[in-house]
């Protein structure tokens, strides 16, 4: 699981599939995004993605903005993989520091039910 730049690295591992590490990887959340190109941007190992992938946005968020959620989306459904997007209105960037002026306390319990319901449902097969 990674929240912010943490959730770069998650998308990373999971779409990379040359480790033993990474075949074994049954589920992956991501949390607020990643940037375009380090040096390789998330979205370009989506069509290697191993394992079901939830991401939880705010709406407001400027990494990834709405519009770089929608094209991840896009690749993901092009690809056939399984994931889970939801979005949050009225949130932006951590919306899960509860120590910060970011933090939404609705969505972060909301996206914590999510993220506790997809590893219940990937993670108990």
């Amino acid at each position: 699981m990674g929240i912010t730049a943490n959730s770069e690295q998650r998308i990373l591992h999971a779409g990379h599939s040359s480790t033993s590490v990474t075949r074994s990887i049954i589920a992956s959340v991501t949390a607020a995004g990643s940037s375009p190109a380090q040096p390789v941007a998330p979205i370009d190992y989506t069509k290697d993605l191993s394992c079901p992938l939830l991401g939880l946005f705010g709406n407001e968020d400027k990494a990834p903005t709405p519009e770089q959620v929608n094209q991840h989306e896009a690749e993901l459904k092009k690809h056939g993989k399984s994931y889970e997007f939801h979005r949050y209105d009225g949130a932006g960037h951590g919306i899960w520091y509860w120590h910060r002026p970011l933090y939404r306390p609705e969505a972060a319990m909301d996206g914590w039910s999510k993220v506790l319901a997809f590893f219940g449902k990937h993670l108990a097969k």
